[in-house]
């Protein structure tokens, strides 16, 4: 009887734990959730990783995204209205420290535009920076504690991957993986500002 009763304590230990965990996993279920948060990023170069924070600090119009290096420069980027929703290439450079810099017509910042996000949604596939990816199975990616449930697509020639935050409002770039250009970024971390 003791026996049988120090079993079902431990079970019962044992669950509460699991139950826990499982409520402290928060799942991301919208892009508004993001606004105001420190999104940290691994940016992999040239061989080199670099950690840079992004804040959404404006969800358009105009996007307003604040940058920060890792010599605590920081900056502003600006994608207006028509970019988020039809633009084909990613912002790819170099924003002016304490200023905002805007992107060019077409240009997006950390997303892919709805557009896009449409076509690999509902076509299965999309051409991206002159890259035509295809969709893989949808799964989910957890950064920190936040499940965020992603669109996987690849590229059948260059092997490029792209993980897209399933988010029509706001496609945000969660992960690359073999990008023709030779930088990758990974998001590895979110918190409060």
């Amino acid at each position: 009887m003791k026996k049988c009763f120090c079993y079902t304590l431990i079970l019962g230990f044992a669950l509460l734990v699991f139950h826990i965990r499982l409520l402290a996993q928060d799942t991301l279920r919208h892009c508004d959730q993001l606004t105001g948060k420190a999104l940290h990023y691994d940016i992999h170069a040239m061989g080199q990783e670099m950690p840079f924070i992004f804040t959404i600090v404006q969800m358009g119009p105009p996007t307003v995204i604040q940058w920060t290096d890792p010599q605590g420069n920081s900056g502003w980027l600006q994608m207006d209205s028509s970019s988020l929703e039809q633009g084909n290439y990613s912002f790819a450079q170099q924003p002016y420290p304490n200023d905002t810099t805007p992107t060019a017509a077409g240009q997006t910042v950390l997303c892919l535009s709805r557009q896009a996000f449409n076509q690999l949604k509902q076509q299965g596939k999309t051409t991206y920076d002159g890259i035509t990816y295809i969709r893989q199975a949808d799964t989910t990616l957890t950064v920190q504690s936040l499940v965020v449930p992603v669109l996987h697509a690849s590229a059948s020639g260059s092997g490029a991957e792209i993980w897209i935050l399933d988010d029509a409002a706001f496609p945000l770039l969660v992960a690359t993986s073999g990008s023709p250009s030779g930088v990758d970024a990974s998001w590895v971390g979110i918190e409060n500002k």
